[in-house]
């Protein structure tokens, strides 16, 4: 049995989301993409001082004053859009075999753009059949888009540690049970790199479910967990869903 150690996925909204203009909104989703007060009004083709007035009432509005808690609130509040990949409500897990885990998530300048970055550092016990990692669900917008591509990618600081990148199913096959489709990737110490998925040569795990053929429409979350069994420290961000045109995964 799964253990949720962190239930950033049932988490529910502080506040209801204040009243924004239509502009406001077009404002506020250029920042969340990580946009300059310049990029925004050359893009939404205003001045400076406009965009920066429209921050200013944004901010009042959320009762904020900095960027970093306007990143902090769209992802408690779980917003539709997701900017730089999935930016969404997870949830830390492990086995209850002694395996330790901590999970924590901060948006992050990388590069001049904003990203969320999960943190997942522990240790797994000496048991048979541990597991720790995280469990991104993903809201209906971004799950649409996850079960019609083709790869997926996106960046880590390694560790040494080997893990697992799964998609997870929910299938009638397996009894309500949910089974785990994975690519194994190494990581190296203190080193950043970019992993690239492709979908279709994702084999399932051993350690859950019966053995079924992976069917892309029964997606329901993203998976990242630890298969080395060492202390673990891996940071992931910029998870990019892609579809080849012309190309139906399912």
């Amino acid at each position: 049995m799964e253990e949720n150690v962190l239930n950033g996925n049932k988490q529910k909204k502080d506040a209801d989301s204040p009243d924004l203009t239509d502009r406001e909104q077009e404002v506020l989703k250029l920042l969340i993409n990580g946009m300059s007060l310049k990029e925004i009004a050359s893009s939404l083709c205003i001045s400076y001082k406009t965009v920066d007035f429209h921050r200013g009432n944004i901010y009042r509005k959320f009762n904020i004053q900095s960027m970093q808690e306007l990143f902090a609130l769209s992802f408690r509040n779980q917003l539709d859009w997701n900017p730089n990949g999935i930016f969404l409500p997870f949830a830390a897990y492990k086995d209850n075999l002694g395996s330790k885990i901590n999970v924590t998530v901060k948006e992050e300048k990388i590069q001049k753009k904003h990203f969320t970055c999960y943190y997942m550092k522990g240790k797994l016990s000496n048991e048979q059949k541990v597991y720790a990692g995280i469990f991104i669900e993903p809201n209906s917008a971004a799950l649409d888009t996850i079960k019609k591509s083709t790869s997926y990618s996106f960046n880590i600081l390694g560790d040494g540690n080997t893990y697992e990148a799964m998609l997870t199913t929910s299938d009638s096959r397996i009894k309500g049970e949910e089974n785990h489709f994975r690519k194994i990737f190494n990581t190296e110490k203190n080193k950043t790199a970019v992993i690239n998925v492709n979908i279709s040569e994702l084999t399932q795990s051993a350690l859950y479910g019966k053995k079924v053929n992976f069917i892309q429409s029964n997606v329901e979350g993203i998976k990242f967990q630890i298969s080395s069994k060492n202390k673990f420290n891996l940071k992931i961000w910029d998870i990019q869903f892609q579809q080849n045109i012309g190309n139906n995964p399912d």
